[in-house]
């Protein structure tokens, strides 16, 4: 048997999370726009779910911290296989200096890394809105496909080529 290439497994996570939201939240995803929307509002509901700390910080205890893994890993797939389906794009494994990997989504020279945005999205609630995130993205792509994003400053290219590029500790894959 063949090994399971990133792509794969990352449509295959994708595919659960679809699953998820029918099963759980009687809510059909069609890797489209609204799907990105759709997800946006699961997320904001669990986010009222998940146990904080005193301090307002998302409990990462036990099972929890393996269930959180679970949603960021499935939902940051399918935001993915949005953004990859519509405008095309790689996934790859990346090591960051720290030594940790994280999966992001190659396109053009540009970067994207879906997971971490909705591990952010349940840690610090709505100010990581997925929905805001994807059109952040499009618009990146956008640009970047059009020539107007290498006609900005220096500084303001290099700002714009990787997004969400601090990814959480907690969020990388292991």
């Amino acid at each position: 048997m063949a090994k399971p290439t990133l792509t794969n497994e990352m449509k295959s996570s994708a595919q659960k999370a679809i699953d998820f939201a029918q099963k759980y939240y009687q809510t059909k995803l069609n890797y489209n726009e609204n799907g990105i929307k759709k997800v946006e509002r699961i997320i904001d509901d669990l986010y009222d779910q998940l146990p904080r700390t005193k301090t307002g910080k998302l409990s990462r205890c036990g099972s929890l911290s393996a269930m959180i893994n679970g949603i960021c890993a499935i939902f940051g797939a399918y935001i993915g296989e949005v953004i990859r389906q519509h405008y095309g794009g790689r996934w790859k494994l990346e090591s960051l200096a720290s030594g940790e990997e994280i999966i992001s989504l190659q396109i053009e020279g540009t970067h994207v890394s879906p997971t971490q945005k909705v591990y952010k999205r349940l840690a610090y609630g709505a100010s990581g809105d997925l929905w805001s995130y994807y059109k952040m993205v499009r618009r990146t792509l956008k640009e970047y496909k059009d020539g107007s994003l290498f006609k900005a400053a220096p500084d303001a290219r290099a700002n714009r080529r990787r997004v969400n590029s601090t990814p959480d500790k907690e969020a990388t894959r292991r």
